[in-house]
């Protein structure tokens, strides 16, 4: 309810912008958007960790907690998912899949 409220009143508005990664170290990246380069913390779902490559998408945020970095934009690159169906990628090539009847797949062999 706060959030429509507020929303809706133009009380609290925090535009997204898309950019590239410049360099990542130490759980920042480096990015460039509209507004320049930047230094962004990375943020992401609870217990997950990642680092972006240079050169991928990202979602940055300015917060008043800092700048934010909240997300790569997601490239399947030929990969088969449903709905519900996880997938984890590295940037090395290493794939886990996490299907939907419960099975979990390592580089396309079911373990």
């Amino acid at each position: 309810m706060w959030i429509a409220r507020n929303f809706a009143a133009g009380k609290s508005r925090t535009a997204a912008s898309a950019g590239y990664v410049n360099n990542s170290a130490d759980r920042r990246v480096s990015a460039a958007a509209d507004g320049g380069t930047g230094q962004y913390a990375l943020v992401g779902p609870s217990g997950f960790i990642y680092v972006p490559t240079k050169e991928e998408e990202v979602v940055l945020v300015q917060t008043v907690s800092g700048p934010m970095c909240i997300g790569v934009r997601t490239g399947y690159h030929g990969l088969i998912i449903e709905p519900g169906e996880i997938i984890l990628k590295s940037a090395g090539g290493a794939i886990l899949k996490l299907a939907n009847d419960g099975k979990i797949y390592c580089n396309g062999r079911e373990i």
